[in-house]
């Protein structure tokens, strides 16, 4: 179904509000029949629904004054071929339909067409060891000559070697990774891998949220249940104590999702992170045998609904968030905006075509 220009303008706003969720988003739908029609709503009526706090109902009401931004991003990034994955409509990801908190708003740059659910996150620390390198390389690769798209989040270290490990074995016409960014698409971070971004657009897909705004540390966590959510596993090569990649870790175990870690003694540097999660009961992987680990999540068929284990309001049990707090804390709080230059103003055509 196509839907009028004004009525998908207003579920973008809708969708990208923040604090709303999937849940509430669709909710919203169900109650009003559409998105102009919520944001024309009283506040009372917006105020009865559960899980729509008064500050909300405000918030979204005042949309209908606010839609020329979202209008004006928005025929930018379709320009750049980006695709609007809202989570009433078939293009959103079924497998990130059920997490807890799940985005009502997945933008994508690259491939057209699903997202593939034979997925797996290969993710680590920024600052690994060179046998940390090397292993999410080959987990990478291992993964892609099995047929598996490598989902990780453009960081620097582990991610970007498990990026570049899955495009070393892309093949043309498949989905060789995916890299979900904690800012907008016409953001980048780090800004380094501009060039790696592309690649992974040209072979899969660049993911986030976001509509708006550059990178944060808020957004950095929780685009790590993302990551998680858009796989059936994830392996974590290797992490220190506060490092993002144990959150995705975490965020996996409360989706539901299956994981593991690459061998510690593989490593010649302590990995704080894989050794909680080996000592949690947690298996561990090396080349020899990751097509084990493989062969496991390709039999899993179905997940429970992690939706089970929470609050039927948008927002899941508070101890879902509790992993996160350590990791924004060392962030310096939530403000990081001014970190990534806009480059648009370094290259106004962008790169094989992309937003950046």
């Amino acid at each position: 179904m196509t839907l009028p220009h004004s009525e998908h303008t207003t579920r973008m706003a809708l969708a990208s509000l923040d604090g709303i969720g999937a849940a509430s988003y669709e909710q919203l739908l169900r109650e009003f029949g559409s998105a102009e029609e919520t944001v024309g709503v009283n506040i009372t009526a917006l105020h009865s629904l559960p899980g729509i706090s008064l500050s909300m109902a405000e918030r979204i009401i005042a949309l209908r004054d606010t839609l020329d931004p979202v209008r004006e991003r928005w025929e930018s990034l379709k320009g750049r071929r980006v695709v609007a994955r809202l989570s009433d409509t078939p293009e959103y990801p079924g497998q990130l339909r059920k997490i807890p908190g799940a985005p009502p708003l997945l933008l994508t740059w690259g491939a057209e067409g699903m997202l593939p659910e034979r997925s797996v996150a290969i993710v680590g620390t920024r600052n690994p060891c060179p046998e940390g390198l090397e292993a999410a390389a080959t987990a990478a690769r291992l993964a892609r000559e099995d047929g598996w798209c490598v989902v990780s989040g453009l960081a620097r270290g582990i991610d970007a070697a498990a990026h570049r490990g899955a495009l070393a074995a892309a093949e043309d016409g498949e989905w060789a990774s995916i890299a979900v960014v904690g800012h907008d698409l016409t953001s980048m971070y780090p800004p380094e891998h501009r060039r790696l971004a592309v690649e992974i657009g040209c072979a899969g897909a660049v993911a986030s949220e976001c509509l708006f705004g550059a990178v944060g540390a808020r957004r950095l966590v929780r685009r790590n249940r993302i990551i998680s959510g858009l796989c059936r596993g994830v392996m974590l090569i290797q992490s220190g104590q506060k490092d993002g990649a144990l959150h995705t870790a975490r965020f996996a175990e409360r989706q539901r999702r299956d994981v593991a870690v690459w061998d510690p003694t593989e490593l010649s540097v302590p990995s704080a992170g894989t050794a909680e999660l080996v000592s949690r009961g947690r298996r561990h992987y090396n080349a020899a045998n990751f097509a084990d680990w493989l062969d496991h999540l390709g039999s899993r068929t179905e997940f429970p609904d992690p939706m089970l284990l929470f609050d039927k309001s948008e927002r899941p049990a508070r101890g879902y968030w509790l992993g996160a707090r350590e990791t924004v804390r060392a962030a310096g709080g939530c403000g990081a905006e001014a970190v990534v230059p806009d480059y648009r103003a370094v290259d106004s055509q962008g790169a094989c075509g992309s937003p950046w």
